[in-house]
Parts: C-alpha cells; sequence; structure tokens
C-alpha cells in the first residue's frame, strides 16, 4: 500500500519539475529577445570595399619578362630549326645532294671566225659564172690569135691557097655552119639570167615556209615569263601583256634550267612563272641580274622537269658578232620585238660594232632595219639558228625610235656567264671609248684605258680617277685599250681590292701616279 507520506513526496517532486521547467522557458525568452533586439539593430555591419592599388612598376617589370622570354624562346626555336631542318628533311626526303656544274661561255677575239671564211652558195654561184665568162673571152682570144696567125703566115709563101682556107673558115664561122661562140655565151647568160628569176619567184613562199620552220625549231628555246602581283591572281594577271617578258632558255648547271631574262619586267614581282612551249607552268628564282644591261637569270629546278616538257627544250647555240661579218646578213627577232610574246619578224643587220658607251663595259650595238616596238624584248637570231644579239631599248636614233636594236653577244657572254653562277657583276663605275693607233700617235698619247667619265659615289671617284686619265696597269698587268681594262675587270669579284696605274695630263705631258678602288656590287642587283 502507498502510504500518505509517499503521495506528499511525490507531489513536491512535481512541483520542483514544474517549476524547473518554468524557470527554463522564462530564461529563453529572455534571451530570445535579447537576440532579437541584437539583430534589429544592423547599421553597425555596413562594409565599404575599395580597389586594390595597381602597382604599375611590378606590371611593367612582368610584362618585359614576359616578352623577353617570349623572344628568347622564339630564338631559341629558330635557331634549333635551322640547325636540325637539313638532317630532318634529309631523313624525310632521301635526295642525295646534286652538284651544280658552273656555266661557261667562252671570250671571243676579233680574228676572223672560219664561218665567215665559207663563201655560201650564192657567192658560189657568182664566182662559177665569172670563171666562165673568163674562160668563154679567153678561149676567143685564142681562136682569133689562131686565124690570124695562119694568114700572115701563108702570105710568103702561097698566098693564094692559105687565102681561101681562111676565107673558108670565116664564112664558116659566120655562116649556117658552127655557131658563133660570143652569141651561145650571151644566149645561155639570158637564160640563166631568167631561170634564175622565175626560181626566185617559184620559191618566195618556200624559203618563207623555210623561215618558219626554223622559227618553230628555236621556238624551243624560248619560254613566257608572268610577274605575279602580291594581290594578283593567275588567271587575271596571265592576261595582261605588260606583265609577261620572254625568256631565253641558255643552259643547266645539274639542278637548275637557268634562263635569260629582261629584269624590269620581274624585278616587283611576287611569284614568277615560268611557261614552256607545251603549255607547262613551273615557278622560278631570280638567281642573279646586270643592272647595266637591264638583263637577269632565272632558275628553274630541274626536279620540277617532266619528261615531256624536258624533251621540248633545246640549249641555243650562241653565235658571234665579232668585226663585221653581220653587215647584211639577214636576221630574225624572236620573243616580243613588238611588245607581244610570240611575234617574229624578219630584217636585215644594218650596222653593228658600235660602241654603246655603258658603265664598267665594252658592249657593242647591231641595229636592224626591223621596226618594232619601244618595250621590245626577245633576241636576233641568223639564218643557222644561232643568237647573234639580246634585244636592247634606249639606243634608237633620232627619227627611228622604233628601230629594233641588240647587243651583239659576243660582248654579252662573259656576263652572262658571271650571273648564271650566281656573281654578282664587279662596279668600278668608269665610260670609257677606244682610240685608233694613228690618233694616239697624233695626240702623243700614252697606251692604256681611256676614260671618258666616271659615275657619282663609284669605287673609281673614291680612288681619285678623272675624266681624261689614262689607266695603263690594272693589278699589275698591261692595259692596251678600254676593251682590255674591261676584260681584266669581268675577272675580278665584289669586294676585291685593285690597283691601278694611271696617266693624268698636266700641261702638256702625263704624270703617272697609282690608285686604289675596292670593287662593289652594283646598285640595285639582287643581294646573293
Amino acid at each position: 500500500m502507498i502510504s500518505v507520506s509517499d503521495l506528499n513526496n511525490h507531489e513536491k517532486d512535481q512541483e520542483l519539475n514544474n517549476k524547473a521547467r518554468e524557470e527554463a522557458r522564462l530564461h529563453r525568452q529572455e534571451e530570445d529577445k535579447i537576440v532579437s533586439s541584437t539583430l534589429a539593430d544592423t547599421d553597425f555591419l555596413k562594409e565599404k570595399i575599395k580597389e586594390r592599388p595597381i602597382n604599375k612598376k611590378r606590371l611593367l617589370r612582368r610584362t618585359l619578362m614576359t616578352v623577353g622570354m617570349a623572344v628568347l624562346f622564339g630564338l631559341v626555336a629558330c635557331i634549333t630549326f635551322a640547325l636540325l631542318q637539313p638532317f630532318i628533311s634529309g631523313k624525310l626526303t632521301k635526295t642525295e645532294e646534286v652538284k651544280v656544274s658552273p656555266v661557261l661561255f667562252p671570250e671571243e677575239t676579233s680574228e676572223l671566225n672560219p664561218q665567215d671564211m665559207v663563201a655560201d652558195e650564192y657567192q658560189l654561184q657568182i664566182i662559177r659564172r665569172e670563171a666562165t665568162e673568163t674562160g668563154t673571152e679567153e678561149s676567143l682570144v685564142e681562136g682569133n690569135e689562131g686565124v690570124d696567125n695562119p694568114g700572115e703566115n701563108g702570105a710568103g709563101e702561097g698566098s693564094g691557097t692559105q687565102q681561101g682556107e681562111v676565107t673558108e673558115h670565116t664564112g664558116n664561122a659566120s655562116g649556117e655552119g658552127e655557131p658563133d661562140p660570143l652569141e651561145e655565151t650571151e644566149v645561155a647568160e639570158d637564160l640563166t639570167a631568167m631561170e634564175a628569176a622565175s626560181l626566185e619567184l617559184a620559191d618566195y613562199r618556200n624559203a618563207y615556209a623555210a623561215l618558219r620552220k626554223l622559227t618553230d625549231e628555236f621556238s624551243k628555246s624560248l619560254v613566257t615569263v608572268t610577274a605575279l602581283s602580291e594581290d594578283g591572281s593567275w588567271i587575271n594577271m596571265s592576261l595582261r601583256n605588260s606583265d609577261q617578258t620572254s625568256g631565253l632558255v641558255l643552259a643547266e648547271n645539274g639542278r637548275d634550267l637557268l634562263i635569260l631574262v629582261k629584269y624590269d619586267d620581274i624585278k616587283r614581282a611576287a611569284k614568277i612563272i615560268v611557261t614552256f612551249n607545251n603549255g607547262k607552268e613551273l615557278p622560278a628564282q631570280i638567281v642573279q641580274a646586270d643592272m647595266v644591261t637591264g638583263y637577269a637569270i632565272l632558275a628553274v629546278e630541274l626536279a620540277e622537269l617532266d619528261s615531256v616538257t624536258a624533251s621540248r627544250i633545246a640549249f641555243p647555240t650562241l653565235g658571234s658578232s665579232v668585226g663585221n661579218s653581220l653587215i647584211g646578213q639577214p636576221v630574225i627577232a624572236l620573243g616580243a620585238p613588238n611588245g607581244t610574246y610570240g611575234s617574229v619578224y624578219y630584217g636585215t643587220i644594218t650596222s653593228q660594232n658600235e660602241a654603246m658607251g655603258l658603265t664598267d663595259s665594252d658592249y657593242r650595238l647591231i641595229r636592224t632595219d626591223i621596226y618594232g616596238s619601244g618595250k621590245a624584248n626577245g633576241i636576233l637570231i641568223n639564218l643557222d639558228g644561232q643568237v647573234v644579239g639580246i634585244l636592247y631599248n634606249g639606243m634608237q636614233t633620232q627619227g627611228m625610235s622604233n628601230q629594233l636594236c641588240a647587243i651583239g653577244i659576243s660582248s654579252l657572254k662573259k656576263t652572262i656567264e658571271k650571273i648564271s653562277n650566281d656573281q654578282n657583276m664587279p662596279y668600278l663605275g668608269v665610260h670609257g671609248a677606244e682610240l685608233s693607233t694613228a690618233l694616239r700617235v697624233e695626240y702623243g698619247l700614252p697606251a692604256g684605258a681611256v676614260i671618258t667619265s666616271i659615275e657619282v659615289d663609284s669605287p673609281a671617284m673614291a680612288a681619285g680617277i678623272q675624266s681624261g686619265d689614262i689607266i695603263s696597269t690594272f693589278n699589275g698587268e698591261d692595259v692596251a685599250s678600254f676593251a682590255g681594262l674591261v676584260s681584266k675587270l669581268n675577272q675580278t669579284s665584289v669586294g676585291d681590292e685593285i690597283e691601278m696605274t694611271i696617266n693624268r695630263q698636266q700641261g702638256e705631258e702625263y704624270t703617272q701616279m697609282t690608285v686604289t678602288a675596292t670593287l662593289r656590287a652594283q646598285n640595285g642587283a639582287p643581294a646573293r
């Protein structure tokens, strides 16, 4: 049974528990009020964000460091590529090294060429005809002497019989017996003249057909060169004649096909295209140029040529323009004599061996009776298919502004040889003239190369050479003429230091002095 004391104790415990819970509830309410009042007042929580200041020195330093590291990395990459590229290319392509052979065009002398000593068929016919006529006249004279002598001899012995024989013989000569040799000769000559005239008319077309055949055969040595501009397209540029020029295939050096072309037409080109006579198009690069003549050498890689194109290429024969053997000879102008590629002109050489007076050269001019274009370019060939001249503008005379002129091939060979082998033409900067022996003796001039003028800022001016000086030695070797000076100059290279002895007039006498000049490359020549 539960006692009364136990009940009382139980009630006291519940009261204590209730009181404790009530106190705890009141305590929580107080805490909640404090928190609520604190959250209601938030003015002290306002915050202002400030930007971080820029350190310009640190930024500049880091920028410079980044750029420097980029440049250094680029240099290291370029050097590494340059060192490894040949090795990598060799491993990938596995091609053998191509041996480049030098191109040689021997110099000529002024001696008579063998071909000049051979008479043509027309000359031989004239010689034979003259010999025939001479022989006929001699036989007639001998015959007349034979007739007169018997009469004279017979006058002392028996004039009757001998006179009768003479009369009978004379009658046979003028009557219906044997024909008169003189009359027979005249008839033969008339027939020969008629036959010659008939043959000329009949063969006129055949002669031009033969010329056309010659030009078609030589066209294997000619190409079309097209210069493409930076923003041009091949389709548009190929239709513009001003961007096209003719080229002459000269030779090959084992690696490249070498082509002679007018430099002014290609020097600003971003890309150069060579079109062969079968339509094949290949890129080309400039090898070297001569700024005096304005001609350059292009190179087309032989590895790019297919067998069909290679079989249709023919290397021309460079003939001779020495002396006066070409005057009156027929020639053919090929390339672009009227400014358009593929044009052909026929004509005759009217003069040759004319000094052109160009810098550091002894080039000789050929004039023709061909009326071409002021923008003409190309070559002259003779009827043997040999190149005798390279067309050149700027030497036309007054009243004949479009006369076709050319530089004689003989005086050009050494220049072509140098630029074909990628050698800069040495530049001294002198102009000269040739004087005859009679003039030298008359005016008491010493032997040597007569200098008529020098160019401004040239090695010759720096060395102290003046107009009127006569150069008598060149690097210790005697110089007899201006042509001899040019020949020795062509044997030098850019950068060579040359010593010359000059004769300078002072009063009525000449004083010798020694000068030294350092040769340099021509102004505007392509860099090697």
